[in-house]
């Protein structure tokens, strides 16, 4: 197999920050290597669903991208993983799964999608399409987006060093 065809996932140890430490060093990792049943993809949404204890992957530039979801196995060898399902719409650059509530977002550059509280398996509700939209304000290439206590944060990426967050309120 190609060597390109191989994605790497790395599991860190959060490391404990010091404000007066100039540097981290890591401790140790694991590390999951696999393929995509159905050939090279791209993607750039990597999600956790706490409930299941799986990883999903959105790909990104299909007209409907695909879904996949597998548990983290540290390995050498390459595994091989199968799309779940797709999602009609196309150049997802971001998502995440609320801990507690298992709500979903995903974006892509001109929406953001939203699924609401579930105990049902995120692969198979992202498979099924969104509950609905959110009101997003379109940001210069936004690569980002996180739940927080009091809503969820996007994040542009930007060729200057001032990137800047963008929050929207949960109400």
């Amino acid at each position: 197999m190609p060597k390109e065809s191989i994605i790497t996932i790395y599991k860190i140890k959060e490391p404990q920050w010091d404000s007066l430490q100039a540097q981290l060093t890591l401790d140790s990792f694991e590390q999951m290597s696999l393929q995509y049943a159905e050939g090279p993809r791209d993607a750039e949404s990597l999600l956790f669903d706490h409930r299941t204890q799986e990883l999903i992957i959105v790909t990104k530039r299909e007209k409907n991208c695909h879904v996949y979801a597998f548990p983290f196995e540290p390995n050498i060898d390459p595994i091989s993983i199968t799309s779940k399902g797709t999602l009609p719409a196309t150049l997802f650059t971001a998502g995440d799964i609320h801990p507690s509530t298992g709500e979903i977002l995903l974006k892509n550059y001109k929406k953001i999608y939203y699924w609401g509280a579930s105990e049902k398996p995120a692969v198979l509700r992202i498979a099924e399409g969104p509950d609905y939209t959110l009101p997003y304000k379109e940001e210069p290439q936004g690569e980002a987006i996180a739940w927080t206590d009091e809503g969820f944060v996007t994040l542009s990426e930007r060729n200057d060093k001032k990137q800047k967050f963008y929050f929207y309120e949960r109400k």
